[in-house]
């Protein structure tokens, strides 16, 4: 059950990533180079696709997700530290990061209750 949780909240990340970059790229969405905004698309339904995965029980994915996200909340803290500036937009950055990670992390073990040959 676990791994569903990640993989649902890796989903809600990718959509949501996804979709800024795609309302970005209209007239009426956030102020975004196109770069960039093709970049939160990309990144998002990979992201999407990952979380797809793991719901099957891929354990492989799941490790990758881990270790991708770990990273991100590492380098996040580290420039949080580092800079001694801390805005609304990192704090909300850490939160969904750090529940992302620790949603992967506990996700571990056997997954789905199914047996893989």
């Amino acid at each position: 059950m676990g791994h569903r949780i990640a993989a649902g909240l890796l989903a809600i990340v990718g959509a949501a990533n996804a979709g800024l970059g795609a309302w970005s790229l209209t007239a009426g969405g956030p102020e975004l180079t196109t770069g960039v905004a093709w970049g939160l698309v990309v990144a998002g339904l990979l992201t999407l696709a990952a979380g797809v995965l793991v719901w099957r029980g891929s354990r492989l994915t799941r490790l990758v997700a881990l270790t991708i996200f770990g990273v991100l909340l590492l380098a996040q803290l580290t420039g949080l530290v580092g800079g001694g500036q801390f805005a609304a937009e990192d704090f909300g950055r850490v939160v969904v990061l750090a529940v992302l990670v620790l949603a992967l992390a506990l996700a571990g073990g056997r997954e789905g209750g199914r047996s893989r040959r």
